[in-house]
């Protein structure tokens, strides 16, 4: 009996799918419909785990925001131990130090003056505080803005306040141009290393170390070293003066020198102040002050 062949076509036709199942059982394929199934899966599971690492890189960071920001309550905690509530004053983490009260030795974080009281005093936070940060906004939110670089001038008691590139907070005395220039010891230059230290320093000092004395509206106090003759050496040559100082608050100490000394400066093409005793400069806010001759 002969067979149709629409009959052979159609039973070729329905015999294809069973033929790729066969095929992709023996090639150990899974179904189409079980592949796109297992698709999805896949890509449930890699957003889930994706979600999963958001979550937690979310976690960390809110964990780091808090770590954050207990150490910066701390550091201002910190910082207002060094701050006091008054206007220039210390905080409690300087004890019992007080200026100019009498003191028997210097220490890192303390000057004396010539005449052996507390001249000079500091504290740290002990704080890792990144660009002293936490210590200029307490010092700013407690006193008011700074006269400048970070330094605070009490005009009323002639106090200071500095923060110093080690994030420390320095307390001293300072002097107007017209006092600190009046306060210099011109008269004892030329004459005896006796007088010098009979009048400027305390009676333990070696005559040829530093002395210190009140400095200017800059962030240090005032250091004066003298400078003896080889061939006599009992006779004071001159005197190298150290401070700091604004470039208005420097050209206002020139113009007192001036008038003390009784001449006027020449200035050269440097910017440094000559007399025939003395010259001037400023590089910095570093003033650089010689009295008499800076060579024996």
């Amino acid at each position: 009996m002969r067979i149709p062949s629409s009959a052979i076509i159609m039973s070729l036709v329905a015999a294809v799918p069973f033929g790729l199942a066969i095929r992709d059982t023996l090639e150990h394929r899974e179904p189409r419909d079980l592949r796109a199934q297992q698709l999805l899966a896949d890509q449930a599971r890699e957003q889930a785990e994706a979600d999963e690492t958001i979550a937690q890189e979310s976690a960390h960071a809110h964990e780091l925001a808090l770590r954050d920001a207990e150490r910066d309550k701390q550091r201002h905690d910190n910082a207002r131990q060094l701050v006091g509530a008054g206007f220039v004053t210390p905080g409690p983490a300087f004890g019992a130090l007080a200026l100019g009260v009498k003191q028997s030795a210097t220490g890192d974080t303390t000057v004396v003056s010539s005449h052996g009281k507390l001249l000079s005093m500091s504290r740290d936070t002990a704080d890792d505080d990144p660009g002293c940060g936490a210590l200029v906004d307490v010092a700013s939110t407690t006193w008011g803005e700074p006269s400048h670089d970070h330094v605070w001038l009490d005009l009323a008691t002639h106090r200071r306040a500095s923060i110093d590139p080690d994030c420390s907070l320095t307390f001293a005395p300072f002097d107007d141009p017209a006092a600190w220039v009046a306060h210099l010891p011109l008269d004892v230059i030329g004459r005896s290393r006796g007088l010098l230290a009979q009048r400027y320093l305390s009676p333990d000092d070696d005559p040829e170390s530093t002395w210190h004395e009140p400095g200017l509206d800059g962030d240090d106090v005032t250091t004066l070293s003298p400078i003896y003759d080889i061939d006599h050496p009992d006779k004071l040559l001159g005197i190298e003066v150290v401070t700091a100082a604004t470039q208005p608050t420097f050209e206002r100490a020139v113009q007192a020198l001036a008038t003390r000394i009784g001449a006027k400066p020449t200035r050269d093409t440097d910017g440094v102040y000559h007399w025939k005793t003395a010259r001037a400069e400023l590089d910095d806010g570093r003033v650089l002050l010689v009295l008499g001759v800076d060579q024996p």
